[in-house]
């Protein structure tokens, strides 16, 4: 997790069977964006200053790699299911020094070239909230973006740029995609006209579903490591915030 304190950020790890916490990094520079490998190891992270990089190593180690450089700012990484990639997003200079428009990368987890992955045209938000989701076999990946023309939709693309398409296509938002990890489903959050609900749609396209109960408001669905059930967060009209759980094949 990430703590702020003296307004700084380091990262810590909280050990679940010593109840112990430990900070992983802790210099001058600010550390967030913590995301484990598969086999939970080690993690990526970003370091920052006037830029910030994306950094890979094992919690508490000294050895912790700088695997970006340059003048853009490069956070929110994610690593692949297989381990050996790491997809983030990259703001380069632009006019006057400020970051420009959000880049969806990919590299090798291990270090080497950062390949740049041409959109077509859509437009990644220009928030610093995360995106896009990895497929189960670690070779595409699923983000949300714009077109220029309407809303936020789903689209995904493979790690080595191939394989342009268009997900959904519902008139509302479309945003936090989430691949199942069957690699059948992507879930995500559809809002617009009132409504706020978690759909699910075919991987490589079709109708989409909404499993949540008509008339609650939901986001943020995450699924278990079966692909069975999808837990949300849903909001009742008395302001209480609930997480929910439901079977996929019956909601």
């Amino acid at each position: 997790y990430t703590l702020m304190t003296g307004g700084q950020t380091d990262l810590w790890v909280y050990d679940t069977r010593t109840t112990r916490a430990a900070p992983v990094v802790e210099d001058h520079e600010d550390s967030a964006w913590p995301a484990w490998s598969p086999d939970c190891d080690r993690m990526v992270f970003v370091r920052s200053t006037r830029t910030s990089h994306i950094f890979a190593g094992e919690p508490g180690a000294a050895d912790q790699r700088q695997l970006t450089h340059g003048p853009a700012l490069d956070f929110a990484p994610l690593a692949s299911p297989d381990g050996k990639w790491i997809a983030f997003l990259s703001k380069r200079p632009a006019a006057k020094g400020e970051p420009g428009t959000p880049l969806l990368c990919v590299m090798p987890a291990a270090g080497g070239e950062v390949k740049e992955l041409d959109l077509k045209g859509v437009s990644l938000p220009a928030s610093s909230d995360p995106v896009m989701t990895w497929s189960a076999d670690s070779r595409q990946l699923a983000f949300n973006a714009s077109d220029g023309a309407s809303k936020m939709d789903i689209y995904r693309i493979g790690r080595d740029g191939e394989g342009f398409a268009r997900v959904t296509v519902e008139p509302g938002e479309e945003v936090e995609p989430h691949w199942s990890p069957d690699g059948r489903f992507i879930s995500y959050t559809q809002a617009g006209a009132g409504r706020l609900e978690i759909a699910i749609v075919p991987a490589h396209g079709g109708l989409p579903r909404v499993i949540n109960p008509e008339g609650l408001k939901c986001e943020s669905g995450v699924w278990s490591p079966g692909s069975e059930r999808l837990a949300y967060v849903a909001y009742q009209n008395s302001g209480r915030f609930e997480i929910w759980v439901t079977p996929v094949a019956a909601p």
